[in-house]
């Protein structure tokens, strides 16, 4: 019923089932797998929690829940869910990469380095986990150590769009604005909905000033998938403002 799409009807069904037995595993898991990918995520975090009372130790979720929570930011709330993981299942790669993004999101790269380097112990393939850690590693100024990890990632697969972009991010640095812009017109054909690249070109654009409609294009792409990054509208405004000064001393 639900992999139909039919998600009212779902969902109807599971209410009913829980109206007989407000614990039925089964009926829980389902309902609140359906809130969070409706992006009812306050509705799908009770249903969650109700299922950990009942099995606070189920891997699959623990894992819902604390995915879940990273996806709402609350970082120091979802990487309590993964310690558990960790703690009951170790080694257990996923759960060491999400510990390394959060810690990454709370800007703790080092430590977040540390937790990726675990991950690719069990699996140095994953690429992923090579660009996460190209990030942090970038962040923290060792650029040159971010592009081998970023290599090592294209190595294992040529196509993987987010290592083109941040390979492309950490040229950039160096000044290599033509090599650049190169990888991150590569990802974009990839993916063309890679934020971060959209991001990168709308900014280098906005630089070059000679061709400010185009910088506009690329953040109102931006825009479409984070409608709510205040940076990137503050900078389309600015933009606007430039070319509308422009054209005004041009008319005169």
């Amino acid at each position: 019923m639900y992999n139909i799409g039919n998600i009212d009807e779902a969902i109807t069904y599971f209410e009913r089932v829980l109206a007989e037995d407000s614990t039925h595993f089964a009926a829980l898991i389902y309902k609140g797998m359906i809130l969070e990918r409706e992006g009812r995520e306050d509705d799908a975090r009770k249903h969650f929690d109700r299922l950990i009372t009942i099995n606070p130790q189920d891997l699959f979720l623990l894992y819902e829940r604390g995915i879940l929570l990273f996806d709402l930011q609350n970082y120091a709330e979802a990487i309590r869910y993964f310690e558990i993981i960790l703690e009951n299942n170790s080694p257990d790669k996923q759960a060491l990469t999400f510990k390394g993004l959060i810690l990454a999101a709370l800007e703790n790269f080092s430590e977040a380095i540390d937790y990726y380097n675990k991950a690719l112990e069990i699996d140095p393939t994953d690429t992923v986990v090579l660009v996460n850690k190209g990030i942090s590693l970038n962040y923290l100024c060792y650029t040159n150590e971010a592009i081998s990890c970023y290599n090592k990632a294209l190595e294992l697969n040529p196509d993987e769009s987010a290592a083109l972009t941040q390979k492309g991010i950490a040229l950039s640095k160096f000044g290599a604005y033509s090599e650049a812009i190169g990888y991150i017109d590569k990802a974009l054909q990839i993916n063309p909905y890679d934020y971060a690249a959209l991001t990168w070109k709308g900014k280098y654009l906005e630089t070059q000033k000679d061709d400010l409609y185009a910088a506009i294009r690329y953040y109102n792409k931006a825009l479409e998938i984070t409608p709510q990054d205040h940076i990137i509208k503050s900078k389309k405004r600015i933009i606007l403002r430039k070319i509308l000064e422009g054209e005004f001393q041009e008319s005169y």
